[in-house]
């Protein structure tokens, strides 16, 4: 039975707003892992069920509830020697060879040591033979970048046991790519290199590694039509960056309103924590259109208990950032 979730998203176009202007984004692919049963190998039904179309028989993809806040995809490498993909292929088998072709998603990884090495990709339809950008993470928490013609080297770092959100964006047109890592440009409009075909895949996996112990997780993949627009653009619109703004009022007794921007389309968990680090209550978790949003939190945790006083944080994690705050209850 598809996912209800992702069958009300897929395919559709939702209303966002930049510098005043409606732009229509559509959704070529989500992919969140939540509707999933977990501890079971992710199934290979495509786009409309929020799956993959491949799975390498060298690799693991098994679906989890840890370490990302939601289920997530984790990702482990079985064979020594052989590379290994997931592959995620676009809805109605479309290869995309104008416009732009933007893709978020968050990333876990869990060690830096020789041989740590896994890779995320952009093909197209039905086939691997170009290679639109290529971010390979390897062992010593580096990020390195190619693409069909040319090797940009090392573009950035990541870190270990935290989500590391991406951001890949395409100018079919242009012919160009940017690369965000962590919320930070790594890669400016580089050309790609490919010519006579168009962004149709996404693949997720492991290289040549010898440790067939090493794994990692990804979550939140989305894949839009959206055109990331940075300040430096136009002055006129918000960063690239999420904006988690101070929730009011606070302190609370018991109701507070949390608001927050979002520069483009994305996957938004928005988490209330004790000071033990313990989820109390996950206020959203959907795939939210750009602009300002705003949530009512009544001082309760997910089964409605009226939560004691105290201090708690609430944590917004999507495709472009991770960001903290605090609040005081008081009753």
């Amino acid at each position: 039975m598809k996912s209800q979730s992702v069958t009300c998203l897929l395919g559709m176009v939702i209303l966002g707003f930049m510098a005043g202007n409606a732009v229509a984004e559509t959704v070529h692919l989500a992919a969140n892992f939540d509707d999933q049963p977990l501890d079971q190998p992710i199934g290979t039904n495509g786009p409309e069920y929020g799956q993959p179309v491949w799975v390498d028989p060298d690799i693991t993809a098994i679906v989890r509830d840890y370490p990302l806040p939601t289920a997530n995809l984790e990702i482990q490498d079985i064979d020594d020697y052989s590379a290994g993909y997931v592959r995620f292929e676009f809805l109605g088998s479309v290869e995309l060879t104008s416009g732009f072709v933007t893709m978020s998603m968050n990333l876990w990884f869990h060690e830096l040591s020789p041989g740590y090495s896994f890779q995320i990709g952009f093909r197209e339809q039905g086939a691997s033979a170009y290679n639109f950008c290529n971010l390979n993470f390897v062992e010593w928490g580096e990020v390195y970048c190619y693409d069909q013609d040319t090797n940009n080297g090392m573009v950035g770092t990541f870190e270990v046991g935290r989500a590391f959100p991406i951001i890949v964006s395409f100018d079919m047109d242009a012919g160009h790519y940017s690369v965000w890592l962590d919320g930070e440009l790594a890669v400016d409009n580089e050309p790609h290199g490919v010519v006579g075909r168009g962004v149709g895949a996404l693949i997720c996996g492991c290289m040549n590694d010898p440790d067939v112990e090493s794994h990692f997780n990804i979550d939140d993949i989305l894949v839009t039509d959206q055109e990331i627009v940075t300040a430096a653009e136009n002055p006129a619109t918000d960063s690239v960056l999420t904006r988690l703004y101070p929730c009011y009022p606070n302190p609370c007794n018991p109701r507070t309103k949390i608001k927050f921007y979002l520069p483009g389309i994305s996957a938004v968990d928005l988490s209330l924590f004790d000071l033990r680090g313990r989820r109390v209550n996950a206020l959203v978790n959907d795939i939210l259109s750009r602009g300002h949003h705003e949530f009512v939190w009544n001082g309760c945790d997910d089964q409605g208990r009226a939560l004691p006083s105290g201090v708690y944080r609430y944590r917004l994690t999507n495709g472009f950032i991770t960001e903290t705050r605090s609040v005081l209850l008081v009753r």
